[in-house]
């Protein structure tokens, strides 16, 4: 590779001392869709705020560094799958607090229940105690 690029390197110089420098921009050009970069925007495509553009058939060409700010516009083919795991994951969040909610709900509720019982159940042995305080006093006088 480096060699390759070192000839074209040196039958540029040539070329453009020559006067072909018309070719050495061919040559640029040949190189660039080798690297397999997207083609650079003609003048008349303007970039949108994603750093893509579209062509006249419709298709997307970004950047390396385009952004996921264009929901709906052209932008990379990434944003839509970062889109879908972001919704992914604020369902699990959201029914992950609905769950505790509900189990907190659910605990108070038991708790409640308890309390209650405990009050019936204290308010039931202080009757009875009551009742046998009132039958042993009678009983025991002479």
């Amino acid at each position: 590779m480096r060699r390759l690029l070192l000839g074209s390197v040196i039958v540029s110089m040539w070329l453009g001392v020559l006067g072909g420098a018309s070719i050495t921009s061919a040559a640029a050009a040949a190189k660039s869709k080798k690297s397999g970069a997207p083609p650079p925007p003609p003048a008349a495509k303007k970039m949108n705020a994603c750093g893509c553009f579209a062509d006249a058939q419709g298709n997307c060409f970004c950047g390396r560094k385009g952004k996921c700010n264009c929901p709906g516009e052209c932008e990379p083919k990434t944003c839509e799958e970062k889109r879908a795991k972001e919704m992914q994951r604020e369902v699990a969040a959201e029914t992950k607090r609905a769950a505790d909610a509900d189990r907190k709900q659910q605990q108070r509720s038991i708790d409640a229940e308890r309390k209650e019982r405990q009050k019936e159940h204290e308010e039931e042995r202080l009757k009875e105690k009551s009742k046998d305080k009132e039958n042993v006093a009678p009983s025991s006088t002479p």
